[in-house]
């Protein structure tokens, strides 16, 4: 995501730590990645999801 400056800068930061959680996400052993990883890639797409719709309003 281009930094741009009708995005607050706290969705671009979400952005990015998200992307790297999911690629970090992607290296975990199966049987973590399926429990945890799962839970912690919800939560980030979560809140990523709530900050787009808080700026869309």
């Amino acid at each position: 995501m281009n930094s741009n400056a009708k995005h607050p800068i706290v969705v671009i930061k979400w952005y990015d730590f998200t992307k790297w959680l999911l690629e970090r996400i992607d290296t975990f052993p199966k049987n973590q990645r399926f429990i945890f990883g799962q839970r912690l890639a919800d939560r980030a797409l979560d809140i990523l999801e709530i900050l787009v719709g808080a700026i869309q309003r």
